[in-house]
């Protein structure tokens, strides 16, 4: 119950064991969601005012919001918060049945579109993990097909080409798009390197972070789909956070005495605020 004498007193004293790590709920924001009754998936809102701006996308959207909401708080902007696990809107099967993450998304893109005050569009999402089942070649999403073509099963093509679709169908709308590279997967929980014990460090001798030759190895082909596809869409803009996580030498789950990362892939409210204050649009 006491842990280790002197170790386990000072991972709490430090203030960054896991629980200070993730990003709390911002009660404002879910209770500015609340007040707009029949919004379907809406999760977080700025203030109460007309939406302007739509974050739209997994875990991955959900801890952009934090960032974002300082960055357009010095703006006159809204921005909504949706959560849309697979943000394309495209009728996805999975074992011949209605995807879940596609329903979400075709009544979260309905509604956009619909909307009179949207302006912008941003998409955030795991999307190495569609693309080619992410860092670690995982399963996830490989029974997933087209309705209408289901004879498609490359996930990569399904992946670009769902990606193309959604794009085609935002702009058609009168919508501007934006779309979020996946932030580097550090393959590795930056948080255990922090502890004083741990089991769990990662491989490098300079602590939280991951060399860019892998960063880049793991991303190549993600990227280089993404970009030629965008030649199609030169109104799309590209936010690729790896321009702020990483430089020549290091991704960094750490940075000048700040937690980013609480886990591989996601971002502590200090790595969220990080990216919103270097958030170009």
């Amino acid at each position: 119950m006491n842990g280790i004498p002197n170790r386990t007193d000072e991972i709490y004293n430090t203030g960054v064991f896991v629980e200070k790590a993730h990003i709390s709920p911002d009660e404002t924001a879910s209770a500015n969601a609340k007040a707009f009754n029949g919004i379907p998936h809406l999760s977080r809102a700025m203030n109460t005012n007309d939406p302007t701006i739509a974050l739209v996308g997994d875990s991955h959207a959900q801890h952009l919001f934090a960032g974002l909401d300082v960055h357009y708080k010095l703006t006159t902007e809204n921005l909504f918060q949706f959560d849309a696990c697979t943000p394309m809107n495209v009728n996805l099967v999975e074992s011949d049945k209605i995807f879940d993450c596609s329903q979400n998304a075709e009544e979260v893109f309905g509604y956009i579109s619909k909307s009179k005050t949207i302006h912008t569009v941003i998409l955030s999402w795991y999307g190495q993990m569609m693309f080619s089942g992410g860092r670690y070649n995982q399963k996830t999403y490989r029974s997933v097909r087209f309705k209408d073509n289901p004879i498609i099963r490359n996930n990569e093509e399904i992946y670009i080409e769902g990606l193309k679709r959604t794009i085609e169908y935002l702009e058609q709308a009168g919508k501007k798009v934006i779309l979020v590279l996946d932030n580097p997967d550090l393959g590795f929980n930056p948080l255990n390197d922090l502890r004083p014990v741990s089991f769990f460090y990662s491989d490098s001798d300079k602590k939280g972070v991951l060399p860019v030759s892998d960063y880049k190895k793991y991303t190549s082909l993600y990227k280089s789909r993404i970009y030629m596809m965008l030649r199609e869409f030169p109104g799309t803009k590209v936010f690729d956070p790896s321009q702020f996580l990483c430089d020549s030498i290091y991704c960094y789950g750490i940075k000048d005495g700040k937690l980013l990362y609480f886990d591989p892939d996601h971002l502590t409210y200090d790595g969220s605020v990080f990216l919103g204050r270097n958030f170009p649009y």
